[in-house]
């Protein structure tokens, strides 16, 4: 039930813009690999938010799209609808919900779908005018900023594109050291994103 199929899934959303059925469909196949429940419909959440991004739906529609597969007797349903419930009552003001946020939504375990998808959905809530202050928001956000950071990112880069990112974070990250995963070491970000581009259909 942790939250690593979200992190990975945005791929499945890239290649189905705008097919949130196939997005869904395609991520319980690559969640069931290594997950179940919430870890699967975390990752079905988020690659449905990415294909409605895509193709440039509203955040309404995104978020909505991000709902729908998610069971509603699950933890996670239960915490995407507080997430948005507590957004909604500071009226969008990011330090009256920050810490009802936190403290509602943690887990007392680590790396749970059921804390970090939320948070990332709440963070872009609460901040998706622009790409930029959209993840500094996500990436200084509660307990699992990388989930969360990781999440926002590939969901306003979906709806933005790279022309709305910084040109230099793009060079910053554009050729992994293959610190972490050694086979990525000297690959180029840009060159695969084209590559999966090019199956969309």
């Amino acid at each position: 039930m942790s939250d690593g199929t979200a992190m990975r899934i945005p791929p499945v959303g890239i290649i189905c813009a705008g097919d949130v059925d196939r997005a869904v469909r395609l991520a319980e196949i690559d969640a069931s690999i290594s997950h179940s429940e919430d870890g699967i419909w975390g990752a079905q959440a988020v690659a449905a938010a990415v294909a409605v991004a895509m193709v440039d739906g509203s955040f309404e529609e995104i978020f909505a799209a991000a709902m729908a597969p998610i069971p509603q007797d699950s933890w996670l349903y239960y915490n995407m609808k507080t997430a948005f419930s507590l957004v909604e009552a500071a009226k969008g003001n990011i330090l009256e919900c920050w810490m009802p946020l936190h403290d509602q939504l943690r887990a007392s375990t680590w790396a749970t779908t059921a804390e970090a998808i939320p948070a990332a959905f709440a963070c872009l809530a609460l901040s998706h005018a622009d790409f930029r202050s959209g993840l500094v928001l996500a990436g200084n956000f509660a307990r699992d900023a990388d989930t969360i950071g990781a999440v926002a990112g590939a969901i306003l880069g979906a709806k933005f594109g790279i022309a709305s990112i910084p040109s230099h974070w793009v060079e910053k990250v554009r050729y992994p050291s293959g610190t972490c995963l050694q086979f990525t070491k000297g690959l180029d970000v840009c060159a695969m994103a084209e590559q999966l581009s090019d199956l969309i259909r």
